[in-house]
């Protein structure tokens, strides 16, 4: 009866989360139409990291439901080994094996979330040879969260410690991105919006003050450097934003 009630209460939690999977991916196609069409067009890094945070957040979920209550999918199978499951038993049976899902697995746990996975991914394709990514700096910044978003790794913070985290990441690519286009055309170019850099380091230092988890704080401070670098007000020798991190995942 015990095991019936949780599973019965993660299917009512799953339903809630798969509506929440569709607009996401509503969402995702659209940008996917839109770039589609200026396939010629710079990318807009703000959003996209804007996407992946909110997908990462929603299979952060799914990962949280099955997490409490025990009920990762179980799938029989003849093979050893199974992608993104962990195998548990062996049924002599019928002559199969038993396998549980892990958070790996969360992406493709069901038909609903395997779309919106696709949704996201097609957006990274279509703009993966973009000259904007072979820019060192944009793929340590992007890789870890577009790889924790998709490993389903995303710490599940308070809602101000996750609007903030998306918030911060969000603004540091696009400053980013910003400073990119415009060395382009002039490679002495200098980043000279001190009142966006301001609020953008003033945003993560709420962050690291309101954050249970501390998740990505390291890429951040590396991206602010980075920026910073590239910036007209910047100081001879720049301090280093300090903090006192709990738990650092990256």
């Amino acid at each position: 009866m015990f095991e019936k009630h949780k599973q019965a209460k993660t299917d009512k939690l799953i339903s809630m989360l798969n509506i929440q999977a569709i607009s996401l991916k509503k969402k995702f196609d659209s940008i996917n139409d839109w770039i589609e069409l200026h396939i010629d067009s710079d990318p807009n890094l703000s959003e996209m990291i804007t996407c992946i945070c909110n997908y990462g957040e929603l299979v952060a979920a799914y990962n949280h439901v099955y997490k409490k209550y025990n009920t990762y999918p179980i799938v029989e199978r003849a093979s050893d080994q199974l992608l993104n499951y962990e195998k548990v038993g062996y049924n002599s049976n019928i002559g199969l094996n038993i396998f549980k899902a892990t958070h790996y697995a969360i992406p493709y746990i069901n038909n609903t979330i395997k779309e919106t996975t696709c949704s996201l991914k097609r957006m990274m394709e279509l703009r993966e040879d973009h000259e904007l990514f072979r820019d060192e700096a944009v793929n340590m910044f992007l890789d870890p969260i577009y790889s924790s978003a998709l490993c389903a790794e995303f710490a599940i913070e308070n809602e101000k410690g996750s609007e903030l985290r998306t918030k911060v990441l969000a603004k540091c690519g696009g400053i980013y991105n910003y400073i990119h286009q415009e060395k382009r055309n002039n490679k002495n170019f200098l980043y000279d919006n001190e009142v966006e850099f301001n609020q953008l380091k003033k945003d993560f230092q709420n962050y690291i003050s309101v954050s249970k988890k501390q998740q990505f704080v390291s890429d951040i401070d590396n991206m602010i450097d980075k920026i910073d670098k590239n910036y007209l007000y910047s100081e001879n020798e720049p301090k280093k934003i300090v903090y006192h991190a709990k738990k650092t995942f990256r």
